[in-house]
């Protein structure tokens, strides 16, 4: 195995290593102070320090970053288009308020979306209407075209006949 660089520890390992440290420089302070440097004692700071920096780092990750983690794959999801999902404000502190404003944000979205497939279906239905509109005056326009043809043609054969008539 490779060791790890604590560049490239993410933020949770990384705190929890500090955690750690300072719980087993604090533990071997004590046993500095108490003149105890046994094998057992030393092997014991180790110990503690090691499971405060493991637990330090699983608390970080579960109430901080999990979290965080959470909003991303929401923010996420809402970037692909997908709006049907409930956000709950479950965290604490700043991230709760991260949640609430992915929620109304996530709400003002769907609302958006919606008003805007109202409006495009009230011009598709004015659209229509324009069309049919459209349509119904261009066939009242060729039947006028025809029956102004017919009277022209009428009144040609009236002003022949009444040429002829009149030689």
């Amino acid at each position: 195995g490779r060791v790890a660089r604590w560049v490239d520890l993410g933020p949770a390992a990384r705190i929890g290593l500090m955690v750690g440290a300072l719980s087993g420089t604090s533990a071997l302070a004590v046993l500095a102070a108490s003149g105890a440097w046994s094998l057992l004692g030393l092997g014991m700071a180790a110990g503690s320090a090691v499971t405060a920096g493991l637990l330090g780092g699983w608390l970080i990750d579960h109430f901080t970053l999990g979290p965080v983690r959470q909003i991303e794959t929401t923010a996420n999801r809402m970037a692909a288009g997908d709006l049907t999902q409930v956000i709950e404000a479950n965290a604490r502190g700043a991230v709760k308020g991260l949640q609430v404003a992915l929620a109304q944000l996530n709400v003002n979205l769907r609302s958006i979306v919606r008003d805007a497939r109202s409006q495009v279906e009230q011009m598709r239905d004015a659209t229509s209407e324009i069309a049919s509109g459209n349509q119904d005056l261009s066939s009242r326009t060729e039947s006028q075209a025809a029956t102004v043809e017919q009277t022209a043609s009428s009144m040609e054969e009236i002003t022949a006949t009444v040429h002829n008539s009149s030689q």
